[in-house]
């Protein structure tokens, strides 16, 4: 996995090396990067960046996820709006972004497999599915069994998750990187000490690195990509909490943003310090941490946990190992948009290496 992750990010500081010193846009940069790697681990193979299926598939994800408003919002909880108003609500936007994924997850998977596969030896997602369905046989009440159709709903929604969850958060770390300059000189120092500057990280690097583990509890924090972060639940029965009557059948929603900004347990939340979650022996405080609910919690929680978190230390220890980010603006905004995903505004970066080739 990591090799093929690894494959992307070396495009990537290529593309940073070619434009150094000059300001460089960062909107929507890592969209087709952080969906290539994701697509290589699920299907064993790669786009070119100007690939027009994979350019089609994250204009879909990332239509899904601009869409905003109230209406939208009201849609989700009052369905009978968005089947009389589907267009002026954007649910009908949603929807089709939405289906256009989960076709394309489709096609991928009627496709045939490429040589070299080998039963109980899956090189990719795709493969370890394939070797399920061949040993459910004819259950059809399994979820590997075709009839079903559970592969492409499976697939969109990882791809989904990841595309806009780690490339968002991507532009927020280099933005944040900007703002604090003395948070990536001590990220920095990390990486020289643990990784040195020749090789690639390694994700068995993690546990070693504090400091970037606190740095990115600090990332998901601050930034809250998601501020009304699913998956919603319904109560189940009737039931009080904190004085408050929710009657059964009611929506619940966790209002990510507000917890993760709250100055009760934050102090001050409005500052982005790393240090809140280390101890004084420079450990992380497992107390703290576990109060980041950047991708939900319970059951259900965000299945492409695990792969995001691996894939934005890759990323950022790649890109600080070799480059110092700084920002064109001196005071750039770091008012995130409204809407289902918190994005940043639109800023320009200038990267310059930090050592001579």
């Amino acid at each position: 996995m990591e090799n093929r992750i690894h494959e992307e990010i070396e495009e990537v500081l290529e593309m940073f090396k070619a434009q150094e010193g000059k300001p460089l846009k960062m909107k929507d940069f890592f969209h087709v990067s952080i969906l290539n790697a994701t697509w290589s681990l699920f299907m064993g193979q790669r786009f070119e960046r100007g690939n027009e299926k994979l350019k089609h598939l994250a204009e879909a994800i990332h239509e899904f996820c601009t869409i905003d408003g109230f209406l939208v919002q009201l849609a989700m909880l009052v369905p009978a709006i968005s089947k009389y108003i589907p267009v002026y609500s954007g649910f009908q936007r949603q929807l089709d972004g939405l289906v256009a994924n989960y076709k394309f997850m489709e096609e991928a998977y009627n496709e045939t497999l490429p040589p070299g596969h080998v039963q109980g030896q899956p090189r990719n997602f795709k493969e370890a599915w394939m070797d399920q369905v061949e040993l459910i046989g004819d259950d059809k009440t399994s979820s590997f069994h075709p009839s079903q159709n559970c592969y492409p709903k499976t697939a969109g929604d990882v791809f989904m998750s990841s595309m806009e969850s780690v490339s968002t958060t991507l532009e927020w770390t280099l933005l944040y990187m900007c703002c604090v300059p003395e948070v990536q000189k001590k990220l920095q120092a990390e990486i020289d000490q643990m990784i040195g500057t020749t090789r690639s990280p390694l994700l068995i690097d993690r546990p070693r690195m504090t400091y970037m583990d606190a740095v990115t509890s600090e990332l998901l924090r601050f930034s809250t990509i998601t501020p009304m972060n699913g998956p919603w639940r319904r109560a189940t029965e009737d039931g009080e909490y904190k004085g408050y009557t929710i009657p059964r059948n009611t929506f619940l929603v966790a209002n990510t943003y507000a917890l993760h900004h709250d100055p009760e347990v934050w102090g001050d939340p409005e500052n982005f310090r790393p240090e809140r979650f280390l101890t004084s022996d420079g450990k992380i405080d497992k107390n703290v941490s576990s109060q980041v609910l950047a991708f939900s919690t319970g059951k259900r929680h965000c299945i492409g946990e695990n792969l995001a978190r691996d894939q934005l230390f890759l990323y950022i220890v790649s890109i600080l190992q070799k480059f110092t980010v700084t920002c064109t603006n001196e005071n750039p905004s770091l008012v995130g948009s409204p809407g289902m995903v918190r994005y940043p505004q639109a800023f320009e970066l200038i990267f310059t290496s930090r050592f001579n080739d």
